[in-house]
Formats: C-alpha cells, sequence, structure tokens
C-alpha cells in the first residue's frame, strides 16, 4: 500500500508540474484590462476605467532615456494594478492577488510603422479594500486524495 500511495503522490506531482510548463510566456505580470490610445489624461482614464475600485497611487516611474521597452520594478505595498505607457498610448494590467515584484514591457504599442515605442512611464497602483484569497480547487481535490488513500490503507488493515 505504500508503495501505491507513493506512486500517486509523485503521479500527482508530474501531473501538476506539467500544467505551468505548458503556459503562455508573457513579458508583463499580471493580465490586460484594455490599450488606450491618444489619451490625454491617462491616470485620470485609468480611475474613470476601475470605478468601484478605490486606487492609491504608488509609484510612477518616468524613462527619459530612450531605448527602453522592458524591466522590473519591486515596490514596498502590493501592486494590483499597472500601466505601460509609450507616447501617448498606455496599456492597463490587473495582477490578480497583488504582487510586489511587477515585470514590464511594451508588447503592443507601436509607432504604425511594426516597431514598438519606447517605454515612457511606469504607473503602480494599490487597492484600499482587502479581498480575500481563494484557496484553489486543486489543493481541495489533493486534499481529498489523500484523505481517499488513508481510508483505503486503513480498511485494508481491518480487512486483513
Amino acid at each position: 500500500m505504500k508503495k501505491i500511495s507513493l506512486l500517486l503522490m509523485v503521479l500527482f506531482i508530474l501531473l501538476a508540474g506539467s500544467g505551468s510548463a505548458l503556459a503562455v510566456v508573457t513579458l508583463n505580470t499580471g493580465t490586460i484590462i484594455g490599450t488606450y490610445y491618444n489619451s490625454n489624461d491617462w491616470e485620470k482614464t485609468v480611475e474613470g476605467m476601475l470605478t468601484g475600485v478605490d486606487l492609491t497611487l504608488l509609484v510612477k516611474e518616468v524613462y527619459e532615456d530612450k531605448n527602453i521597452n522592458s524591466g522590473s520594478s519591486t515596490l514596498s505595498g502590493l501592486v494590483y494594478y499597472y500601466t505601460v505607457k509609450a507616447g501617448n498610448d498606455f496599456v492597463l494590467y490587473e495582477i490578480d492577488g497583488g504582487a510586489t515584484t511587477v515585470y514590464w514591457a511594451n508588447e503592443t504599442i507601436t509607432n504604425g510603422h511594426d516597431e514598438l515605442k519606447d517605454v515612457s512611464h511606469i504607473t503602480f497602483w494599490a487597492t484600499n479594500s482587502k479581498s480575500a484569497v481563494p484557496i484553489p480547487a486543486s489543493v481541495f481535490l489533493f486534499g481529498s486524495g489523500l484523505i481517499g488513500v488513508v481510508g483505503l490503507s486503513r480498511n485494508r488493515k481491518k480487512i486483513q
């Protein structure tokens, strides 16, 4: 029975690891909410897009040097939203659960000749509302499987 339990645990670990290996790699932390073109007051546009969300501006990083298209930022607070601004255009990202280290890049804003524009600003926002972190269903399934394996092993011992 120990061999079967060990085999099941190894199989579960392999299956759990294979899912992450198949994930699409992206340069940006979080998911795109939208791309906005020719926005004059982009910070107010973000606040207007996220109505009902109590935003706090954490940091605004300005890049005056040319040829910057990607990077990472580590902040003292949790970042839930951030924008990558290039020229007059920007992309708004949401980070589910928040993060303190954010990888950012201009992946979509071009100059009209299929060349990516240089990043001019990165702005990071926190939220003032606390949200509960859900427990993934995989943890529940894994726990249920372990309880089942323990139950089967005890039943076998009682029968013998």
